[in-house]
Order: C-alpha cells, then structure tokens, then sequence
C-alpha cells in the first residue's frame, strides 16, 4: 500500500524538524538512463502545467544529495 510506505511513514515529528513541505511527492524509478529519465521528466513536469521549484540544482536521493549540472 502506497500510503505506507516511503515518506508516508516518517513521523509528523520528523517532517516538521527536516522541514519537508506537506506536498512532497515521492519518485522511484528503475535502471535507466540519467538523460533519458531527466528528459522523460521534464516532458512530463511540462505537460502538466506551471509547478513549484525549491532548487533546481539539486536531487535527494535518500540521504545524499547530488549535483545534476556536473
């Protein structure tokens, strides 16, 4: 059940410490391409309209963080 798993299940004590929005939305993906997923994205972030950026430098991958422009 999706509303289990990932995110759903940190504690509301821990999303407001983190201070992770309420309309955070999760992304799992399998082996792919980097451009190609990137490129799948972005022709889907067009599709559905105007859309909240936080920063676009960056990606979170669990707890890692990593530069997309390098």
């Amino acid at each position: 059940m999706p509303c289990l798993m990932g995110h759903a299940s940190i504690d509301s004590a821990v999303w407001a410490a983190q201070n992770l929005p309420e309309d955070l939305k999760r992304l799992c993906v399998g082996i792919k391409d980097l451009d190609d997923l990137f490129e799948d994205l972005q022709a889907a972030l067009f599709e559905t309209g105007p859309t909240r950026i936080l920063d676009k430098t960056r990606v979170d991958l669990g707890y890692e963080r990593v530069n997309v422009n390098s």
